[in-house]
């Protein structure tokens, strides 16, 4: 391996050991909040929350991406992207805080309206943070980054639990977020070693805005068409059947913030530095990855969705396990999507993202819609063809015009995803329709150890599989040791 990718690499293990610490939070605060809390309580977060994350997708505005994937940037340059970022997050919170009340009215829950105003205050924390993040990530410091993730979730955990055992209910979850977010942007600011100035008229920064605007562009139909489910749920339905439809959603996000999130971290920096000659094999190694890593947890957690709800969430959330299946069947494809975000961003080709976005994202709003009136597993299975046409479309059409062929991709992603397919499904037909296991955790192991067993069989039949598997198993290895 050349000295890049093997520092790449490292980076991302750096990465991975941060994620894995906050996984671990975010999993014990699942496991504990959700028998602590109601469904209920979690449905009314969930209608707040589908609005909040695009008022923090606003607040950032691309920025960060732009600074991070751009060639050189000056302290002038960075410090007027500080506090544009601040700028719009102050306003975010003051304009969702105002129409609020309307929120509350369309929920027709009267709880949405104060909670809403509570979290609005993350928008400023959030904004703020923007760039310091950037610019330890231009640093290459993901060690720190690693710890600021894992300290501010056990802050956060922390404070939601003491809320929610003095009966907070859905306040210790607007705790939790508010904690997360201020704890992060101080230390932040604590393990930098950049301060921003005051704002330099004689310093302009258009380059960035146009960036963070077809990037936020695209960012923001991204969002439309992953909260318009809650969103639609949220009118049409209780907060109940919300607060189910959201557990499985958050745990569909658990594997793509773990995994393909870090990956972003360093792969976005990474490409942006790489020479033309060398960005078409990087990105090919980087989907084989992604492909192998994410298809072997998604397949995991489809034939285990029963019992997994049942362990993390406890026996009321039950209910969740099916609208988990449908929802990872389109998880996949979001997946294998985020390649192409690297892609577009690092050769600055936002704008026929823009495009293509307007067109996937479109018909995706409009199938959740349809889906909605079906119900939660209406919506779940609208999410997924969206995502798949999502894919589907980018692959055939967008990212032949970035220079990445299309064929390559799907070659190096058809043989995985088809034995992870193929190994889940006959697992799930045989603990779902022929075996019948009373005890969780022994039908938790028993469906685990079946599909692992059956991936090992494939990866003895078909040696372009097992060749893949010892290819990225040493490709971490030698990170690890640091060898090139």
């Amino acid at each position: 391996m050349s000295n890049n990718t093997s520092a790449t690499v490292r980076g991302a293990l750096y990465t991975f050991g941060g994620q894995w610490g906050k996984f671990f939070i975010q999993l014990c605060a699942l496991v504990v909040l959700s028998r602590m809390l109601t469904t209920a309580d979690f449905g009314v977060f969930a209608m707040v929350n589908a609005i909040s994350t695009g008022a923090l997708l606003l607040s950032d505005f691309g920025l960060s991406a732009a600074t991070i994937s751009a060639k050189s940037v000056t302290p002038g340059e960075q410090t007027n992207v500080f506090w544009l970022n601040v700028g719009i997050g102050s306003l975010l919170c003051i304009a969702v805080s105002a129409f609020s009340g309307l929120v509350a009215s369309f929920y027709n829950v009267a709880a949405v309206q104060a909670t809403l105003i509570s979290v609005s205050f993350v928008f400023v924390t959030q904004s703020a943070s923007s760039q310091f993040i950037a610019h330890l990530t231009r640093s290459l410091r993901f060690k720190a980054l690693g710890f600021v993730d894992v300290g501010a979730q056990f802050v956060g955990l922390v404070l939601a639990v003491v809320v929610a055992a003095v009966g907070g209910g859905y306040w210790a979850l607007v705790a939790q977020q508010i904690g997360i977010s201020a704890i992060a942007l101080i230390t932040y600011i604590t393990l930098s070693d950049w301060r921003p100035g005051l704002p330099r008229r004689s310093t302009s920064i258009r380059r960035f805005v146009a960036f963070g605007v077809n990037t936020t562009a695209v960012q923001g139909l991204n969002y439309v068409s992953q909260n318009v489910d809650t969103v639609m749920l949220g009118r049409v339905a209780s907060a109940a059947t919300v607060g189910l439809y959201d557990r499985a959603y958050q745990l569909l996000k658990i594997p793509l913030q773990q995994i393909a999130g870090p990956l972003t971290r360093v792969a976005l920096p990474t490409l942006s530095q790489l020479p033309a000659e060398r960005f078409s094999a990087a990105v090919l190694k980087a989907q084989k990855i992604l492909v192998y890593v994410l298809g072997l947890v998604f397949a995991l957690l489809v034939a285990c969705a029963s019992p997994v709800m049942v362990i993390v969430l406890g026996a009321q959330w039950n209910g969740s396990a099916e609208l988990f299946t449908v929802l990872c069947l389109g998880g996949i494809f979001q997946a294998l999507g985020y390649v192409y975000y690297w892609v577009f961003l690092s050769q600055n080709l936002t704008g026929m993202q823009l495009r293509f976005s307007l067109v996937t994202r479109t018909f995706m709003v409009a199938c959740v819609i349809t889906g909605s009136f079906f119900g939660a597993f209406g919506v779940a299975t609208a999410v997924s063809v969206g995502l798949f046409t999502n894919w589907l479309v980018l692959t055939l059409f967008a990212v032949p015009r970035a220079g990445i062929s299309s064929r390559a991709i799907v070659r190096v992603s058809a043989l995985p995803f088809a034995v992870f397919v193929t190994s889940t499904a006959i697992t799930r037909m045989v603990f779902d329709f022929a075996l019948t296991i009373d005890h969780v955790w022994l039908e938790l192991v028993a469906r685990g150890g079946s599909l692992l067993l059956l991936l090992a069989i494939f990866s003895l039949v078909i040696p372009q599989f097992r060749r893949d598997c010892i290819e990225i198993l040493t490709l971490v290895k030698s990170s690890v040791r640091g060898k090139d």
